[in-house]
């Protein structure tokens, strides 16, 4: 007869949560590797309503969460317990409560870096080489599809990221549907979202094959993108 587990769930820890953390961590730590070393910033996180966890009946703290608004800065579940879709829900958790603030995407440092495949199922990428960051992060931007109206001719959006010297971002062209609406602007039916290495990035828009804009991530408002360093997105064109 097969025994009924209970359900893990994830919720904001309580201070018994954290002390039980605490424990956990310092129990791992071998004087260099672990987050050991991390616990005031997890015990701050945790004042702050920053830590969530994940457990059930029988295992009240099986992994848990740091993350704010904007980033998602440590995440661990109990060795014997990982493979079991718990990292799962507290990084759906973390990216949920990032998306709801408005934050066009996020990037996310992982060590150890045997854990970049998990966060490659979720849709991060490898940040684009040549810069400061190290092999280790990844970034992620937040999509979104759009419902256009089916009486409206459609056109096609290419959008092309490019370096000052004209090179093409290793993840650099996006490709959308789009419908004129009412008031001018064209509608994407998926957003685009990408990273750039920075608001000097240029941001080449084109409408039906025809250039209406190439100008920095920077001073492109005008024409519908939203840059937040290091992120652009864009929902609809102002041609």
């Amino acid at each position: 007869m097969r025994i009924h587990e209970p359900e893990f769930k994830v919720r904001l820890a309580t201070a018994a949560d954290l002390a039980e953390v605490l424990s956990w961590l310092k129990s791992e730590w071998d004087g260099s590797s672990g987050f050991w070393g991390n616990r005031k910033m997890i015990q701050d996180g945790q004042q702050a309503g920053n830590l969530i966890v994940v457990g059930n009946e029988s295992i009240q703290v099986s992994g848990f969460l740091l993350a704010t608004d904007s980033s998602m800065d440590i995440m661990e579940v109990r060795p014997e317990l990982q493979g079991r879709g718990l990292g799962s829900k507290l990084a759906l958790q973390g990216l949920h409560r990032i998306e709801q603030s408005g934050r066009i995407g996020l990037v996310i440092q992982c060590q150890p870096s045997t854990s970049i495949p998990f966060w490659k199922r979720f849709g991060f990428h490898e940040v684009e080489r040549g810069w400061a960051d190290p092999e280790d992060h990844l970034e992620f931007a937040f999509p979104k599809v759009f419902e256009l109206p089916a009486s409206r001719p459609v056109t096609e959006v290419r959008v092309e990221l490019s370096r000052s010297n004209g090179d093409v971002l290793k993840r650099g062209i996006f490709i959308s549907k789009a419908v004129s609406i009412d008031d001018g602007r064209l509608q994407l039916a998926e957003r685009i979202a990408a990273y750039v290495e920075d608001g000097d990035t240029t941001v080449a828009i084109s409408v039906g094959g025809e250039l209406v804009s190439s100008k920095k991530a920077k001073y492109s408002g005008a024409v519908g993108v939203e840059y937040a360093y290091p992120f652009i997105r864009l929902d609809a064109v102002y041609p």
